[in-house]
């Protein structure tokens, strides 16, 4: 069993509680605005516990010794802050290879920029969209709702909009929401101790 299937349910629970907490701040009333190093810290600390509790079908990877690859889509920070993170890491006998993937500029097509960004990742397992464009998150999502890739991101109601975990800002802490029925929609297998700490949301019926 990996370092991460060690953890009880009671401890993981208490890790992501402490996480939660980090982003505060001070209570002072009013709170003050969130410092935005220690929200790309708590950030990164959710997206490590994303992979170690996720598990991927066999039919996800080409070979028998394939890496997790996990992106993260316009934020190089986050990027290395998770690569560092993860390093000689691994999951269910897997090493863990992150990326980072920088978002097309204003120039290009909303269309275009969504299939690009959608075909980089296709062949991946967990990808971060920390995307400026307003609705790009979603549209990449949308496109990859029928593969076994956990999709997440800061972007507004992005579960709603199809995304599997979206981080939200709730009394001046970052917590996070679930789309339960896209991820079982999958055969990823996201561990009850992830889920249980969600918001569980439905996606919009105007959604895929």
């Amino acid at each position: 069993m990996n370092r991460f299937g060690r953890l009880h349910s009671a401890a993981f629970a208490l890790i992501l509680a402490c996480l939660a907490l980090v982003a505060r701040g001070a209570m002072a009333e009013p709170a003050p605005p969130l410092d935005a190093e220690k929200v790309m810290k708590v950030k990164a600390a959710y997206l490590v516990k994303f992979v170690g509790y996720t598990r991927w079908s066999d039919e996800s990877f080409a070979t028998s010794d394939a890496p997790i690859v996990v992106d993260v889509v316009g934020d190089p920070k986050l990027a290395l802050l998770v690569e560092k993170s993860l390093k000689d890491k691994k999951v269910g006998g897997r090493s863990i290879r992150v990326e980072y993937i920088a978002e097309p500029g204003a120039a290009v097509a909303s269309d275009v920029a969504t299939e690009t960004m959608a075909s980089a990742v296709r062949e991946h397992h967990l990808v971060y969209l920390g995307l400026s464009r307003v609705g790009l998150a979603d549209d990449v999502a949308r496109l990859l709702h029928e593969r076994d890739i956990l999709t997440i991101s800061d972007a507004p109601r992005f579960c709603h909009a199809g995304g599997m975990i979206g981080f939200v800002l709730k009394d001046n802490r970052i917590v996070f929401e679930a789309n339960a029925n896209r991820i079982k929609a999958t055969e990823l297998r996201v561990s009850s101790r992830v889920l249980g700490l969600a918001t569980i949301v439905e996606e919009d019926t105007a959604g895929p």
